[in-house]
């Protein structure tokens, strides 16, 4: 093909190449999704560079208010410091670095307090074709289950409510986790004040004589456990 290329005369490749111009456009004419690309710049357009804040140190963009970031120093933000075992999993390039991040949604939901709940709308949330949409109704909330297990399986913060060993067993029901992960996850977080608080439930006895409950009174503002107030958000 390249040997045939060369020998081409010069009017019969410029020929060929409008025709294939030619057919490129009335390709895209006919593409039902090249509206996406219409009115598209031709060029990029990049903000002027800005000093940082002296205040705080923060990056600034071209256009953005003085105080924006810390209202002048009246706002201070406390560093958080990143447990070093953590930081490993989410940077390191060894074995265990690449199974974590590979199965990190599995990890984050293994040690999940609560779960999600939504009301789905499944005439968008189609995964054969185009980009996936997560679409629900209504307003998202977390589910809290009761502490003790309804089909002996536990599960969110049912988990804390065991010994350490006990715990590692039941995490590692779940499949693609790793033993060696979900212990440095379980170090990492000891301190959280949550799972110090779901710790201490584990010694109050059977915990089949409590109950989670949602605060209804509006006297009490909980915030995180009241009851909706809306069912639409």
């Amino acid at each position: 093909m390249a040997d045939a290329n060369a020998n081409m005369e010069p009017h019969a490749m410029e020929a060929m190449t409008q025709n294939l111009s030619d057919f490129t456009r009335e390709t895209n004419i006919d593409d039902p999704y090249d509206f996406v690309y219409a009115g598209l710049p031709k060029e990029h357009r990049a903000l002027k560079g800005q000093p940082p804040c002296v205040k705080c140190g923060a990056k600034k963009i071209q256009y953005e208010f003085p105080t924006f970031c810390c209202m002048n120093g009246k706002t201070t933000l406390k560093a958080l410091e990143i447990p070093p075992e953590l930081y490993n999993l989410f940077t390191s390039q060894c074995e265990l670095g690449k199974m974590f991040r590979k199965n990190i949604r599995a990890y984050n939901t293994n040690f999940s307090f609560a779960s999600m709940g939504v009301k789905l709308d499944k005439t968008y949330n189609v995964r054969s074709s185009g980009v996936y949409t997560f679409r629900v109704n209504g307003g998202i909330y977390h589910r809290m289950d009761q502490l003790v297990p309804r089909d002996g399986q536990p599960r969110y913060l049912q988990l804390y409510f065991y010994d350490a060993e006990s715990e590692l067993e039941h995490r590692l029901q779940w499949p693609n986790l790793d033993k060696e992960i979900v212990k440095i996850l379980s170090r990492v977080l000891a301190p959280n004040p949550y799972v110090q608080t779901f710790r201490t439930l584990g010694n109050l006895g059977p915990l089949d004589k409590y109950r989670v409950e949602l605060n209804a009174s509006v006297k009490v503002d909980q915030r995180l456990y009241n009851r909706p107030t809306t069912s639409e958000v």
